[in-house]
């Protein structure tokens, strides 16, 4: 299942409209196993960006945190802003471009460990056949 929350305001007062979503937010996190935070590769990191990913280390620090850097098409070696992502200190990131699909196989193979661990677990429970009846897109 995929999950879309609504953007953050990290620094939303308790009860505005901010707030709410914000709330909102933490609660589909609670729900997840893994998260993609994305940011613009051609604007680089912004405040707001470091604001989240801290916000992201407070409300949700069981789930796994995957940086995608969209817009990388027009950037040099395509990871341009992996430095800048990695200040955010969530380990995996992922350069890709969503206009054109440059890097899209890059973010399925770092998403993938987490679908198998999930899938492995739910395999336990309900004594399903194997990963390999699952149709992933790559």
């Amino acid at each position: 299942m995929v999950l879309d929350s609504a953007s953050l305001e990290a620094e939303a007062s308790s009860g505005s409209v901010l707030g709410r979503t914000a709330e909102m937010t933490a609660n589909v996190l609670r729900k997840c196993k893994f998260a993609l935070f994305l940011i613009d590769a051609r604007d680089g990191l912004q405040p707001m960006d470091l604001d989240v990913g801290k916000w992201l280390r407070k409300h949700a620090p069981e789930v796994k945190i995957i940086t995608v850097m969209n817009k990388a098409e027009s950037l040099d070696d395509g990871l341009g802003s992996a430095s800048e992502a990695r200040t955010l200190r969530f380990g995996d990131h992922v350069a890709l471009s969503a206009e054109t699909g440059l890097g899209m196989n890059d973010l399925h193979q770092v998403r993938m460990p987490s679908l198998e661990q999930q899938h492995m677990l739910l395999q336990t429970v309900r004594g399903k056949s194997s990963l390999s009846t699952l149709n992933f897109r790559k």
